[in-house]
């Protein structure tokens, strides 16, 4: 399975245009957001291209998290699946997530599509028996990685590409989709191979 893993949209609709057109072409289904996405109409466009979208908010979406300040509501995972065991096929996928707080995965309070899976703080997810993390703060994914309980953890925030081995746990940054401060990048990551892809943009 292949997975695509991109951040720092910032309301780049025309780039991330680009990005989808090479995700439709990967028959891509699954995707990961690791934040400064932008407004919640960039949200709905970049969902469309998933089955599945994993989104974690940064530090310059203040309009998501407003929005979720005021809307946020609680639901429980209906078959008490706990988060770290949680497999795309699983109840509690896009529709049924619950929140919990660090880790967790959020329906987003009924802000975003259906197929938004939001992480409030960072998210992780199980896909194909290996243990994936995401998260927009580089800091805090260093953190994760050094934590050795992940397989993968996926970042963003510091808008440049980056791969390295920490312990047994691979760090992937797939570079910035908007394109402000370098050339506009995402990755596709091979669960099967294990290696991530780099996708320039024009």
């Amino acid at each position: 399975m292949k997975i695509a893993v991109f951040s720092d949209v910032h309301d780049n609709l025309e780039r991330w245009r680009e990005a989808a057109e090479i995700i439709k072409a990967e028959r891509v289904k699954i995707g990961f957001c690791c934040g400064d996405i932008g407004d919640l109409d960039t949200v709905s466009e970049v969902a469309k291209s998933f089955e599945i979208l994993y989104l974690n908010l940064g530090n310059l979406d203040f309009e998501l998290k407003n929005g979720l300040d005021s809307r946020r509501s609680l639901s429980a995972c209906p078959d008490g699946t706990d988060k770290g065991e949680r497999d795309s096929s699983a109840c509690c996928s896009a529709k049924s997530l619950g929140m919990t707080k660090e880790g967790g995965n959020d329906r987003g309070g009924g802000l975003f599509p259906e197929n938004v899976v939001f992480a409030p703080d960072f998210g992780e997810v199980v896909l194909e028996k290996r243990k994936i993390a995401y998260v927009h703060n580089n800091r805090k994914a260093k953190e994760l990685a050094e934590s050795e309980r992940y397989d993968t953890v996926f970042y963003g925030h510091t808008h440049t590409p980056w791969e390295e081995q920490i312990g047994k746990t691979q760090l992937i940054n797939p570079g910035e989709v908007a394109g402000q401060f370098g050339r506009a990048s995402f990755a596709v990551f091979d669960l099967k191979t294990l290696k991530a892809e780099l996708k320039i943009l024009k």
